[in-house]
Parts: C-alpha cells; structure tokens; sequence
C-alpha cells in the first residue's frame, strides 16, 4: 500500500494558516450530489446566462469609468459565447470533485495572487516520480490559470505542496489508467520537474483538455 511519507527532493516550509485551511475543505468530501430541479441542464445554463446578460444591461445603464466598461464589455462578451456553449452541459453525477465556495475563492486569491479563478478541488493523492512509496495525501486545487497541490500538514515529514504551477509552464500531460503525470518545462522550475496525480479517467480528461484550451495559443505559436 502506497505511503504517505516521503524523502523526495521537493520540500517547502509548512503551510501557512490559510493555505492549510484550503486543504482541511477538501476533507468535506462526500461527492456532489445532482440537483432536485427536473430541468435539464441545457434549460438550467440558458435561464442562468439570461440572468448574466440581464445584469450586464443594467450595469451598462451606469456612468463607468473606462476600466469598469472594458470588463463590463468582456463580461458581456464571454456570458453571450457561455450562451452558446451550455447547450452541451449535463447535470453532475455523484463525483469526487469539489465546486468552490466563494469564501474558498477569496482564501485561493490570497494565498495565490495570480491564481485567477479557482474551478474545482478534490482531495488526492499525488508523487513527484514514480515510485510509489513517495505518495502524498493532499488537495489538488485546480484554477484557470493553473494547478497547486498541498497536503495543508504542518508536520515538516508531512508536507509537501508545489505552489502554483502555471498552465504555461506545464509542457506536456500523460494519462493512464490509474493517473496524471504533469511534467514541467525544464525552465520553469528548479525543484520540480513531474507531479503525478491519481484521478479517474473522467477528471484526468476534464484537466487535460483545460491544460489544452489554457495553452492552444502558446503550443500554436511554437508550432
């Protein structure tokens, strides 16, 4: 059975309160449950997209400064694209991830200011090789701007976290059977250079394609 104890190179000082807190949320686990509501999630996803472009008109009715009036205008903009794209929803089945509560987003923002929008949580277990006597217990954080995975332990043979890793500095992705191997861009970090994380087939696909969609620009323009 894979231990939870390592000597892998990869160590940080203990979290800080906040950032323990995250990870203690991931504990709450009983998997997401799918509404009550008989109304398919095509009709959920339009009905909420309404109401988002409702509420754009009336903020566009208000004096805004330019900077208020760029977001309104994007805001506007990716609310009409979600529009088109809620079509292909479904309603959740009982899953291992997490959606995050607002006061969850703040805690994200503070403990990393360029985290952008935090997307879903889980609680995993992750390895920086292959070795499985090197696995940790923890919580996968996962964002549009990037991944962190921390095991929130103050214990210093306990802890392990990578802080965030940009989607830009993750170069390529593997998926198996059993997990998902990130492996990092020689030059992003000195410390880090693959982190495994066991998840099912279904959310390892779910963060592979996010990886995709966060770097077409990237991997094209290198092409």
């Amino acid at each position: 059975q894979a231990r939870t104890r390592s000597r892998t190179r990869l160590r940080a000082a203990p979290p800080s309160p906040r950032e323990a807190a995250m990870v203690r949320c991931c504990s709450l686990f009983g998997g997401a449950k799918a509404p009550d509501s008989t109304a398919s999630a095509k009709d959920r996803g339009v009905e909420a997209c309404h109401d988002i472009l409702a509420a754009c008109r009336k903020l566009a009715e208000l004096a805004l400064a330019p900077e208020a009036a760029l977001a309104l205008a994007n805001l506007w903009r990716e609310a009409s694209k979600l529009q088109s794209l809620v079509g292909c929803a479904a309603i959740p089945e009982s899953s291992t991830w997490k959606l995050p509560q607002p006061q969850e987003q703040a805690e994200w923002e503070r403990a990393y200011p360029n985290g952008g929008v935090l997307l879903r949580r889980q609680l995993c277990t992750a390895a920086t090789g292959s070795n499985d006597a090197d696995y940790f217990m923890g919580g996968v954080f996962v964002a549009d701007a990037g991944v962190a995975f921390d095991t929130g332990s103050l214990d210093a043979e306990e802890c392990f976290r990578t802080g965030l890793m940009l989607w830009g500095e993750v170069a390529a992705m593997q998926r198996s059977e059993q997990d998902l191997t990130l492996r990092l861009a020689e030059s992003a970090r000195s410390d880090l250079a693959e982190l495994r994380l066991l998840l099912s087939p279904a959310d390892a696909s779910w963060m592979e394609e996010l990886w995709r969609l966060q770097t077409a620009p990237a991997r094209g323009a290198a092409g």
